[in-house]
């Protein structure tokens, strides 16, 4: 998973503005979190209890409080036997949200067959940091690092490049962007839910047991 989190950063770019200001990157979040510990991505550890020893170092020398801590943009789960994949921005529209998701579990499955077939697992050390900068500051915009030296743009851009150009006429028209790309796709009309998602209409309406897809 490590070699694809920055591509997964770039499809997801939407904070370019802190305190009302253009901060000269798609996603200025994760810049910020870069000051955490145990931010970043992860080692590559070859073995759960390898995690949980560095996890018990980290505590020990007081860089973590609890296990929970860790600013890692993938890590095992410590509720379920999952992964949490945490690279993405926060999602401007539902499409992009599905996207993220999507491409997340795709990963995962691939690289459970590779896992369970004996494949490799590829290498990807020099140039993490490399990869997850040009992923904040350019989003799909600039020079990719492998495993895609181009990034591929889809749609009309990022949250990140849309937020700028509604910008032009001041903070309020972001903020009516950003409601407006909401509203549009998500709309609570008699209790549920309807969402425009790659070209179908559909509602969900709350059941006893979560809910249901129809229409």
């Amino acid at each position: 998973m490590r070699p694809w989190l920055p591509t997964l950063l770039a499809l997801s770019v939407n904070s370019p503005f802190t305190d009302g200001r253009d901060r000269s990157y798609q996603i200025w979040r994760i810049i910020r979190q870069g000051q955490f510990p145990g931010a970043g991505i992860p080692p590559c550890f070859r073995s759960a209890r390898d995690y949980v020893r560095l996890l018990q170092r980290l505590m020990e020398c007081g860089h973590l409080v609890d296990p929970n801590m860790t600013f890692c943009l993938a890590r095992p789960s410590g509720r379920f036997s999952t992964s949490e994949v945490r690279v993405a921005d926060a999602a401007g529209t539902v499409d992009e949200a599905v996207l993220q998701a999507a491409l997340t579990r795709a990963l995962a499955r691939t690289i459970h067959g590779d896992v369970l077939a004996g494949r490799p697992i590829p290498e990807f050390t020099e140039q993490e940091a490399a990869a997850v900068w040009s992923a904040a500051r350019y989003g799909l915009d600039g020079p990719g690092v492998e495993p895609h030296p181009r990034w591929t743009g889809h749609g009309d851009g990022t949250g990140a490049t849309r937020q700028p150009r509604a910008a032009a006429g001041g903070p309020a028209a972001v903020v009516g962007m950003l409601v407006a790309q909401t509203s549009e796709e998500c709309a609570v009309v008699d209790g549920s839910w309807a969402g425009e998602t790659t070209g179908e209409l559909r509602s969900f309406r709350p059941t006893a047991g979560g809910g249901r897809w129809s229409g």
